[in-house]
């Protein structure tokens, strides 16, 4: 009996090394697209004036909206909602919805904009500002399209005809961008949620 249990007990020990020594691996780094400068400065819905560096310590998903937007940004700000409730577990990553309209959206329709999609003031910022530095930072720095597009029939009481990428950027705690996604595309934002767990999971 003895002579059975030992090569038996050899087996499980030597599969059981084997198991350790292979464990699932870990999910690939993220990627450092370049990074936003820290003294940008807008006003949020609140009143408040905040900075980006005011986000740095911290990390932050961005998105470019406008309030009178007929056409994807009522769906990019409906998944930047259910992001906020997927992540609601990842301690200080908060959400920030920069508007292209400054001029129409102030903070008052800001407000009203961010209530109809239960925005937490806590954790999901709607920020305005001056429209040239807000499209110098998004083209130039974020590395997304916003601009003008005249000729583009347009809600009445938005100032100008607009368009905007509908990707969502994290940006990490030190204002570098680590991923874009498209907000439009139900796996791209899954992958959101994946890359931000990689980005925040404790070092080892």
């Amino acid at each position: 009996m003895v002579t059975i249990l030992r090569p038996l007990a050899l087996a499980v020990t030597v599969l059981l090394l084997i198991g350790c020594g292979n464990p699932k691996p870990a999910a690939p780094p993220l990627k450092t697209y370049g990074q936003i400068g820290a003294d940008h400065r807008f006003t949020e819905r609140s009143g408040k004036s905040i900075t980006t560096g005011d986000l740095r310590g911290a990390p932050w998903i961005a998105s470019f909206i406008f309030t009178t937007c007929p056409g994807p940004c009522p769906r990019i700000t409906a998944q930047v909602a259910a992001l906020q409730d997927s992540l609601a577990d990842v301690s200080g990553l908060r959400f920030v919805s920069f508007t292209i309209d400054p001029e129409h959206d102030v903070p008052d329709t800001l407000r009203a904009y961010a209530d109809r999609f239960h925005a937490d003031p806590s954790r999901w910022l709607f920020l305005t500002g001056d429209k040239a530095e807000t499209y110098r930072m998004a083209n130039d720095e974020f590395k997304l399209s916003v601009g003008d597009a005249a000729g583009m029939a347009m809600p009445s009481g938005s100032s100008m005809p607009m368009m905007h990428a509908t990707k969502l950027a994290l940006v990490d705690a030190d204002g570098y961008i680590r991923a874009y996604r498209d907000a439009l595309d139900p796996a791209a934002t899954a992958a959101l949620i994946a890359d931000v767990r990689t980005l925040t999971r404790p070092a080892k």
